[in-house]
C-alpha cells in the first residue's frame, strides 16, 4: 500500500515560547494530541499482537516502533537495511544511534533466548561500523559480561542482492518475531508501513531472511570478529 505523503510539524507548539519544542517519542511532554493517540496506539499494538497496522510517517516514529520491536519481541529481531547509519535525508537523525533504541537492544540482549540479527545491503567501512553508537553498546555488554543472548551481523553477498532483486523485494524490513513486520516504502524519508498479527506475511519474509543469513552471507558473532564478503 502506498502510503500518502504530506507535510507534518517537527513538534508541539510550546504556549509559552510559542516555538516548535522538538519532538521526543519517549518524552510525553513533548507529544501533540495527534502524536499522543500515534503513540498510545502503537504501544497497544505491540503489545496486544492483534492484527492490525500503523503508518511510519517520519524518524520518530520508526525509533519509537524499532525500539518497541525489542521490547516486546519474545525470541528474534530481524533487520534488513542499507546500512547502521540511518539518517532522514532533511535532518541529522540517526535512527540507530537514538539512545532509546540502544537501550532497547541493550535490554533485550540482557535476557537469555533473545537473538538479533542484521544483514546490511551496502558497503561498509570497518572503523566507521565498529564506533557506530549501536554496535559500541553492544560490545560493552559483551565486555562486561552481561551478553545473555545473541547478535550477528552480515553484509550481504551481490549474489543475495541479485536473489532478491530478481524477486522484487526491494524495500528494507524489520521483523519482529513473525508478528510484526516494518517494511520500509521511501528510505529516504524512513517511512513505512507496519502490520501487527500472525497473518501479516512476516512468517515468509522471516523464512527467506534466515535462508539469506545462514547460505547467502557471511556472519559473524560480536565482538570477536567482524568480517564480511566484498
Amino acid at each position: 500500500m502506498k502510503l500518502t505523503q504530506r507535510k507534518e510539524r517537527q513538534g508541539r507548539l510550546n504556549p509559552e515560547t510559542q516555538r516548535d519544542t522538538p519532538l521526543d517519542p519517549f518524552n510525553e511532554n513533548t507529544w501533540s494530541q495527534k502524536e499522543k493517540l500515534y503513540f498510545e496506539n502503537a504501544k497497544e499494538l505491540l503489545r496486544s499482537g492483534d492484527e492490525g497496522w500503523i503508518a511510519n510517517g517520519r524518524p520518530e516514529h520508526a525509533v519509537f516502533l524499532i525500539a518497541g520491536f525489542f521490547d516486546h519481541a519474545k525470541e528474534k529481531v530481524r533487520l534488513f537495511s542499507g546500512s547502521l547509519t540511518r539518517k532522514e535525508e532533511f535532518r541529522n537523525f540517526d535512527i540507530y544511534a537514538n539512545q532509546g533504541v540502544i537501550n532497547a537492544l541493550i535490554c533485550f540482549l540482557r535476557k537469555d533466548g533473545k537473538e538479533c540479527n542484521i544483514i546490511l545491503e551496502k558497503e561498509l567501512d570497518l572503523d566507521e561500523t565498529m564506533q557506530h553508537p549501536l554496535i559500541e553498546a553492544v560490545k560493552q555488554l559483551d565486555k562486561g559480561g552481561h551478553m545473555r543472548g545473541k547478535f550477528k551481523i552480515a553484509k550481504a553477498k551481490e549474489s543475495t542482492l541479485k536473489f532478491m532483486k530478481e524477486r522484487n523485494i526491494g524495500q528494507h524490513f524489520m521483523l519482529m518475531d513473525t508478528s510484526a513486520l516494518r517494511l520500509e516504502t521511501n528510505q529516504e524519508r524512513v517511512k513505512a508501513h507496519v502490520t501487527f498479527g500472525e497473518s501479516n506475511g512476516s512468517k515468509v519474509v522471516a523464512e527467506l531472511f534466515d535462508t539469506i543469513l545462514v547460505h547467502e552471507s557471511s556472519t559473524s558473532e560480536y565482538v570477536k570478529e567482524y568480517h564480511y564478503d566484498v
